[in-house]
């Protein structure tokens, strides 16, 4: 390799550095918070299932990103909120370096797969922060480059890696564990032989893939190796069958059109559909069933976009025919020279779209780590030093790993599962605090049966627009975002 070829490449890398640095928000979400309680908490007292974040008793909690929450703890404590943000910056680029592998996989445009990568972490720039999802992104970009890998060439290495890649998943993301099964059999369903001019069936292909029993059979006793057993295998199932946590999570809500990311979901999704129509390649079925399922669960809630945008990857190969029509209808005529200005203009556009959406995106959140325009700092502060850590505090719900992060008890917090039925036999927690904060049954009544002494609720909750008309509460402090409120006795 040449000076100058080394000299692009570099500038290449460093462009991708400087987009991901833009791209990666300072502001932690609420997980990030609750990660570093319960790593903290593991560290010092060893593995337990027993709550003790919370003003409920009896209740028990089994960690479902243990691995996530040790290590935000590890760096946190180490380096603060600075070393955190680098390991986010960090972990993005591993996840855009395998963006960029993937796609090289399905094309052999370098120019291309690179260029890709800007496209798709900027659809990907809403879900980019420091929780276990992230992991759960690297991991599954892994498997379909493994599986890609291990058909293409039939080294047994990929086998083996796609194996011990259930364990990563078992133990950094419990409950995004069945996904990896789903990746698996829908490459199985190549064993199907559809006769259609369509859709391919490559009959070496096909005879490789029963090899692919092997990780699924290892998988099976590997993703046991965890500190809690079945209760890791069995948080998936629970979470699909949860109310409360499907009706109030944003992210498990379904997407719409109303929003960017809807916008983006059905646009990217109608270009890859033409793409099918129009392509000459054959198409692969499990292209296709990917393509299908990822969409399904993303219309069914928000969360499933990430998974979408990943595990179409595969169908960027029958983009190039539609890419490639483009291109010639604007070359015709062309001199090399005029074709190079166009090429040139074209990546130049991208990058920059590129950028400027996601500065746009991280200019509206800030430049702080926690910033008071979401979080209650203030009211958590005059918490501590005028109440205590002890007393029996309702909290807005968004408000819970703040206080956890500050050693503060809490009514609720961003662990949803803990709160139900499905996870705690007759617990009602979820549920009463779903119709306190909106007031939809008598919150007086309710919170009378948790004995609150104070409340720390958003100004904007309906809560806030009807308590103040009710004598026996009286607002002792609030600061921009919210109220602390103490209950008359």
């Amino acid at each position: 390799m040449n000076k100058k070829n080394i000299f692009i490449y570099i500038s290449l890398i460093l462009i991708l550095i400087m987009y991901i640095i833009v791209l990666v928000p300072r502001q932690f979400q609420n997980d990030t918070l609750f990660d570093i309680s319960l790593g903290e908490k593991y560290l010092n007292e060893g593995l337990n299932t027993h709550d003790d974040f919370s003003i409920h008793e009896n209740l028990e909690y089994t960690p479902q990103h243990l691995v996530v929450n040790i290590l935000t703890y590890f760096i946190y404590n180490n380096l603060g909120f600075n070393g955190l943000y680098i390991w986010c910056i960090i972990l993005t680029c591993i996840f855009a370096t395998l963006l960029y592998i993937a796609n090289k996989l399905f094309t052999n445009n370098k120019i291309l797969s690179y260029l890709l990568v800007f496209i798709q972490l900027a659809l990907l720039s809403l879900f980019i922060s420091l929780r276990a999802q992230m992991y759960s992104y690297i991991f599954f970009l892994l498997e379909i480059i493994f599986i890609e890998k291990f058909l293409r060439s039939k080294k047994k290495i990929y086998l083996f890696l796609l194996s011990i890649l259930s364990v990563f998943i078992i133990n950094f993301h419990a409950g995004t564990i069945y996904f990896y099964y789903i990746i698996i059999f829908v490459y199985l369903l190549n064993y199907i032989n559809i006769k259609t001019s369509k859709i391919a069936y490559h009959k070496e292909y096909v005879t490789n893939l029963k090899y692919l029993f092997i990780p699924i059979i290892l998988s099976i006793f590997l993703i046991f190796i965890n500190p809690f057993g079945i209760n890791q295998l069995t948080y998936a199932f629970k979470t699909l069958n949860n109310s409360f946590i499907s009706q109030n999570i944003f992210e498990f809500q379904p997407i719409t059109i109303k929003s960017n990311i809807g916008l983006f979901f059905y646009a990217y999704l109608g270009i890859i559909l033409l793409s099918f129509i129009y392509t000459k390649k054959k198409i692969n079925l499990e292209h296709i069933l990917l393509l299908l399922g990822t969409a399904f669960m993303t219309l069914l809630s928000l969360r499933h976009f990430s998974l979408f945008i990943i595990c179409t990857l595969p169908c960027i190969r029958y983009l190039e025919d539609i890419i490639d029509k483009f291109k010639n209808w604007i070359y015709k005529g062309v001199s090399q020279k005029g074709k190079l200005h166009i090429k040139l203009i074209v990546i130049v556009f991208i990058l920059a779209t590129s950028f400027i959406y996601v500065m746009k995106v991280s200019i509206n959140q800030g430049n702080e780590y926690l910033p008071k325009s979401y979080y209650p700092i203030n009211s958590v502060n005059y918490i501590k030093e005028n109440i205590g850590n002890d007393s029996r505090l309702f909290n807005e719900y968004s408000y819970g790993s703040l206080l956890m992060f500050n050693n503060i008890k809490v009514f609720i917090d961003s662990r949803a599962d803990l709160y139900t039925e499905e996870y705690n036999k007759n617990c009602e927690v979820a549920n009463d605090y779903s119709k306190i904060i909106h007031c939809s049954g008598n919150y007086e009544e309710l919170l009378n049966k948790y004995n609150i002494e104070y409340l720390l609720i958003s100004k904007n909750s309906s809560l806030a627009q009807n308590i103040f008309n009710n004598k026996k509460y009286e607002k002792i402090f609030e600061d921009d975002i919210s109220y602390v409120i103490k209950v008359i006795t």
